[in-house]
């Protein structure tokens, strides 16, 4: 097993349920890739809060195009998976880098897009991720008592939806605070609102 597969694992275990993979980065075929794919596999990680590589991704993409307002720049992006809370993990230019394309997260939780200069695909899942390095994307305290209460889980298109956002004076750790959503319309129905209203903070 690779280093980045052995350390992946080491963390999130064997996805459950498990899927189909369905996510390459472009017409090409990415050996390395490849082999990491088969070893971590693809569906619901940690009692099904995060989502990865599986089928229904690329349908989250157009959500990326809604929250335009927190790019530097315009490049190809593309997601790879999501969280609970409907924050997206993305492969910037995955068509011409492929496995060493930077990641950044859009996150809704505080409506931000996290970047890093070290941050590329193959040490996010060696790395980042399994350390849980990245603000705000490991939060399941909300998660695992909606799930403890209902005995339910997301479906891919479903979110638990923060209504205020942590940048705009919301808590993460008030359940009132989080509502079932559709992916889609979240980002959709946000969008506007959440760029007028970082616009008049500045």
């Amino acid at each position: 097993m690779t280093k980045v597969g052995e350390t992946f694992a080491s963390k999130f275990g064997s996805a459950s349920p498990s899927v189909k993979i369905d996510f390459k980065f472009g017409n090409t075929s990415d050996i390395t890739w490849n082999v990491v794919s088969k070893e971590i596999g693809a569906g619901w990680f940690l009692n099904q809060y995060f989502y990865l590589f599986g089928p229904g991704l690329a349908d989250l993409n157009k959500c990326i195009d809604h929250w335009n307002f927190l790019f530097e720049d315009e490049k190809e992006r593309k997601v790879f998976g999501r969280n609970a809370y409907g924050a997206l993990l993305i492969v910037e230019e995955p068509s011409t880098k492929g496995n060493i394309g930077s990641v950044g997260v859009l996150n809704p939780i505080d409506v931000s897009y996290f970047k890093d200069p070290n941050l590329v695909f193959m040490n996010f899942l060696g790395y980042w991720f399994p350390k849980m390095i990245i603000p705000n994307l490991y939060l399941p305290m909300v998660y695992e008592a909606w799930h403890k209460t209902t005995g339910d889980y997301l479906d891919i298109n479903e979110i638990l939806a923060i209504k205020t956002p942590i940048s705009l004076g919301g808590s993460i750790d008030d359940a009132n605070n989080f509502q079932i959503e559709n992916i889609y319309n979240y980002y959709e129905t946000t969008g506007k609102i959440y760029k007028e209203a970082f616009q008049k903070l500045k």
